[in-house]
């Protein structure tokens, strides 16, 4: 096993892995989202749009959809090809801690810091 790092610049809170193994994804704590190429650690592209730390992220089964969840009470949708946000999900007064898509990649289920509130988003209109 070869060790890898990635110079994500703050500390990284949320991160992930394609399924493919290619890119890796890194929440941080500046509100930034950092995509590296696994391999190189060349980064591939920087997401902006949240304004509170990125707690969680989740890649769609299709691997066409990212989303992530913040500290500003948002889950944000955003392509995979274009690297565009695709839409803001307001959660009511709560930081969004935990991201799920079903299975078909159809629906966005959010976690938030309450405890209390577990939301289902349709995102089918969202490609």
């Amino acid at each position: 096993m070869s060790k890898k790092s990635f110079d994500c610049y703050l500390v990284s809170l949320a991160t992930s892995i394609s399924s493919a193994g290619t890119i890796v994804i890194c929440g941080l704590f500046n509100a930034l989202i950092h995509i590296h190429e696994l391999e190189t650690g060349k980064e591939l592209h920087k997401l902006k749009g949240h304004t509170g730390p990125v707690w969680c992220l989740a890649l769609s089964h299709s691997r066409k959809h990212l989303a992530s969840g913040s500290r500003d009470n948002t889950a944000r949708l955003w392509s995979m090809d274009t690297f565009d946000q695709l839409n803001v999900l307001q959660v009511e007064d709560c930081e969004v801690y935990a991201l799920c898509f079903s299975t078909d990649d159809q629906r966005l289920f959010t976690g938030s810091g309450d405890g209390k509130h577990l939301q289902r988003r349709s995102i089918k209109d969202e490609s």
